[in-house]
């Protein structure tokens, strides 16, 4: 069975707060893939690799971000065992 490796960025879906019902009074980019993947506990077990790239609020991403995710991208393509990638950010950035 292939890998799949999540790549986290940041972002909302990486924010944490004092409370889970709080939408708005909490910091994006808090959370590392591993945390994310913790969070869904059907995933425990299948071949998937945590890597985190950034940690970033949506606003804050950059070109320079961007450059890092596209070569890293490219590595994980290259290797024959990742069949593949899900990159995980917030919705300002999509």
């Amino acid at each position: 069975m292939q890998t799949t490796v999540v790549v986290a960025t940041g972002g909302t879906i990486a924010g944490s707060a004092a409370r889970a019902d709080d939408a708005v009074g909490y910091t994006a980019g808090v959370l590392d893939a591993g945390a994310l993947l913790a969070a869904v506990p059907p995933l425990a077990g299948l071949p998937i690799e945590a890597e985190t790239l950034a940690r970033l609020d949506s606003r804050d991403m950059d070109h320079a971000t961007w450059a890092a995710l596209a070569r890293r991208l490219r590595a994980l393509q290259a290797r024959p065992e990742v069949g593949g990638v899900v990159v995980t950010h917030g919705t300002d950035t999509l």
